[in-house]
């Protein structure tokens, strides 16, 4: 081969492989190997790759977090001194990722605990155990979170995102914050978002979206129930039983009624299903304690409280981490059907008064949930 030839392959080999992969090693974008030296401190709203360092840098190293919250976007309100206050701490790493599923989350958890610093988690448990399409493998740069080797980092060096933006970061084109705390803080976005979704159009909207001749009432065991009991079985409670010396605050997070309403009655029997699970399998453990919010009319019956059909605003996760401090709203194997029956009944009567022209709320916002148990 003539060595002019040569020397092309091998650049043409550097260009495109040797070089990108130095260039992520150098500059790091996500903390994944180091923290920032070449670069102004930056995070970045990739939460499968962001996670992994925040991971690596900011809990594995140092002892400035004993707790961690785990969950999707339902979750991201949560801020850390709120959920610090909440599970009895001090800061607080907060670890959603948009989409996650069961098995998402279970990384998520597992890698966190595995660094021996958590001691209190708040875990999120919502549509990703029990709904068919949420259910579906997340794609996840899983080695980031289960190789701590050398070697757990070579898809990262050569994946499009790393590479993509190492090279935003040098143009100072990529956003991000500077403080990890305010990733996925989107408080203009979501009064935005409040309005239009209250709005006389929206509302109309809405109401079509409804059945008004489903019961409600749960349907017999959903077609997944045996992907649904491996997601609880495997994916949350192995995870626990894996970690005993930390305490778990299991959260059921409130959706709106009008997601309730619209869903229907095979969505009521999933989550009666996961329910049922989670009451039974907190009561095995002391160190598990389970709370849902369904049966507070103030929260899922206003739709004031929402920016879309499931996403709260901020006073609601405020509410739920009081919840959580004062040991209000748990769910026991004594009370779980108490509570199913509670939310059937009372997102029946709301979706009476919506369908009829009512504005989807009732008295003041939040009016009851301080003082409902």
């Amino acid at each position: 081969m003539p060595r002019r030839l040569v020397k092309f392959v091998l650049w043409t080999v550097a260009a495109t492989i040797v070089l990108p992969a130095l260039l992520v090693l150098a500059v790091d974008p996500f903390q994944v190997v180091h923290r920032p030296f070449l670069r102004p401190l930056l995070f970045i709203e990739n939460d499968r790759y962001q996670n992994a360092g925040l991971i690596r840098q900011y809990l594995a190293r140092g002892d400035a977090f004993d707790s961690v919250v785990i969950g999707t976007s339902m979750s991201e309100d949560f801020r850390s001194l709120q959920a610090g206050a909440a599970l009895g701490s001090g800061r607080v790493l907060r670890l959603t990722v948009r989409g996650g599923n069961a098995e998402a989350l279970a990384l998520l958890a597992n890698a966190a605990l595995e660094t021996g610093k958590v001691r209190h988690v708040l875990w999120e448990v919502y549509r990703g155990y029990w709904d068919p399409a949420w259910m579906e493998k997340l794609q996840m740069p899983s080695e980031l979170y289960t190789d701590r080797s050398p070697w757990g980092v070579r898809h990262y060096l050569f994946s499009h995102d790393a590479v993509a933006t190492s090279i935003a970061i040098l143009k100072g084109t990529q956003a991000g914050v500077r403080d990890f705390d305010l990733l996925h803080d989107e408080t203009s976005r979501s009064e935005k978002a409040n309005r239009e979704f209250n709005s006389p159009e929206s509302l109309a909207k809405l109401r079509a979206e409804i059945d008004p001749a489903d019961p409600l009432v749960p349907s017999p065991p959903p077609p997944n129930a045996a992907e649904i009991e491996r997601a609880i079985r495997d994916d949350l409670f192995g995870v626990i039983d894996a970690h005993p010396g930390a305490t778990y605050a299991l959260v059921f997070p409130p959706v709106s009624y009008l997601d309730l309403a619209r869903r229907g009655s095979p969505e009521l029997a999933r989550r009666a299903l996961v329910l049922r699970l989670l009451a039974a399998e907190a009561a095995k453990r002391p160190n598990v304690a389970l709370f849902g919010f369904d049966t507070l009319s103030c929260i899922g019956g206003d739709l004031r409280n929402y920016r879309d059909y499931n996403h709260f605003l901020p006073e609601v996760a405020e509410l739920i981490a009081a919840s959580l401090r004062a040991g209000r709203n748990r769910i026991t194997p004594a009370t779980v059907e108490l509570y199913l029956r509670r939310t059937e009944s009372q997102v029946l009567e709301w979706r009476a008064r919506f369908v009829s022209g009512g504005p989807g709320y009732e008295g003041e916002p939040l009016s009851c949930a301080e003082t409902a148990d």
